[in-house]
C-alpha cells in the first residue's frame, strides 16, 4: 500500500510542478527560482515513480541504471529523507498566501 501512496505522491507532485510551469510568468530574475523548483519537481517526482514501477514489473536493465546511481532509494533511511526533501520542494513553490479565489 504504501507503494501506492509512492506513486499518488508522485502524481501530485507531477500536477503540481506542471501547474506552477503553467501558472509561471517571467517578470524577472527573482520569479525564475519558482520555474526551477517546478522543473526539479517534475524530475523528482518521475523519478519517485520509475523507482516505484521498477518494484512492480522488474527490468534488469532499468534496476541496474536505478542501483549505480540512485542506490539511496533502496534503503530505508535514504528513500525516508528523499520523500522529506521533495516535501521541502512543495514547500519552497508555496507563496504564504491562500489561492482561493
Amino acid at each position: 500500500m504504501l507503494s501506492v501512496a509512492d506513486v499518488l505522491v508522485a502524481a501530485l507532485m507531477a500536477m503540481l510542478g506542471i501547474m506552477a510551469l503553467l501558472d509561471f510568468a517571467f517578470d524577472g530574475l527573482s520569479n525564475l527560482s519558482e520555474a526551477f523548483l517546478a522543473a526539479y519537481m517534475v524530475l523528482f517526482a518521475a523519478l519517485l515513480a520509475g523507482y516505484e514501477f521498477i518494484w512492480w514489473q522488474p527490468i534488469s536493465s532499468f534496476n541496474k541504471v536505478f542501483r549505480k546511481n540512485f542506490g539511496f532509494m533502496y534503503g530505508l533511511k535514504g528513500k525516508g529523507f528523499y520523500l522529506i526533501f521533495i516535501a521541502f520542494l512543495c514547500l519552497g513553490l508555496w507563496d504564504g498566501s491562500p489561492r482561493i479565489k
